[in-house]
């Protein structure tokens, strides 16, 4: 028997784009899937384009957000996880795409070993421009994956990783974060996982636009703060779990982060 996959997707006002994710979930040559789309009260008509397309197609379910949890994409992911019954999980955003082998191809690889996730080649393309751009990152694997993903030596975005929802069961998506959230949660899950699948197979794609909301670091406060915040737990919490290249490394970012963020005239205190 085929295990499923559940396909988790947060959404927020991307009725441009959403309906080709969702196609490329339905063109899957792997069919014993799920997914999960949790609204986060958008104010464009994705609700109703999802809505029809999930009246024809039963494996696609329609969550909103609950009241009671915070607005952000990292609320939305950990609600949806909790309605999931997949064995696989394979976290999407809205506007990205994942190919057709790509279910196929990375539970033959799980389900042939004892790895805990299988990480694919994530290419992008830049609508603007209306052609692929590259790779997200020319590296995927490294014999120190912890202290190389910090680094930014290797790097994968969240669409390219199948989990075994066995891996990922405690750990949850930080909902106070507003950026750097898929990075520092990779980290945690690296901190114990050392060995993973990988393959160099183009197997999803990001899309970059004009409405995406990770563009920047700092044209918001919160993204400012977040980034910051991120960097101060490695230092503090993952110190004796990385080398002293890792921790200058990350040391200079945040203090070039903490300088900008004095120059914008907004003080805050750290308490260590």
């Amino acid at each position: 028997m085929k295990h499923k996959v559940s396909v988790i997707i947060p959404s927020f006002n991307r009725e441009r784009f959403i309906v080709k994710t969702i196609e490329s979930v339905q063109m899957q040559d792997y069919k014993n899937w799920e997914c999960i789309i949790v609204d986060d009260g958008s104010t464009d008509d994705t609700i109703s384009v999802v809505s029809t397309i999930a009246a024809a197609d039963s494996r696609i379910k329609l969550y909103q957000r609950p009241s009671h949890l915070p607005k952000g994409a990292n609320a939305c992911r950990n609600y949806g996880f909790e309605q999931s019954s997949g064995k696989y999980i394979n976290w999407l955003d809205s506007d990205d795409l994942i190919g057709k082998y790509k279910f196929t191809e990375q539970i033959k690889a799980l389900e042939e070993s004892n790895f805990p996730f299988s990480i694919c080649q994530t290419s992008i393309f830049d609508v603007s421009e209306g052609k692929d751009i590259g790779l997200r990152c020319n590296k995927i694997i490294s014999p120190s994956p912890l202290d190389d993903y910090i680094q930014f030596n290797i790097f994968w975005s969240i669409q390219a990783v199948l989990w075994k929802r066995s891996t990922i069961a405690s750990y949850r998506f930080n909902q106070k974060l507003q950026q750097s959230q898929e990075y520092e949660y990779h980290i945690r899950l690296l901190k114990n996982h050392h060995h993973y699948h990988s393959t160099n197979r183009v197997l999803a794609t990001i899309i970059t636009h004009s409405d995406n909301m990770s563009n920047s670091s700092d044209d918001r406060m919160d993204k400012f703060l977040s980034n910051l915040d991120v960097r101060f737990w490695i230092l503090k919490d993952l110190r004796y779990n990385i080398s002293p290249e890792t921790r200058d490394h990350v040391f200079t970012y945040f203090n070039t982060f903490y300088k900008k963020l004095l120059l914008k005239k907004c003080f805050f205190l750290i308490i260590l």
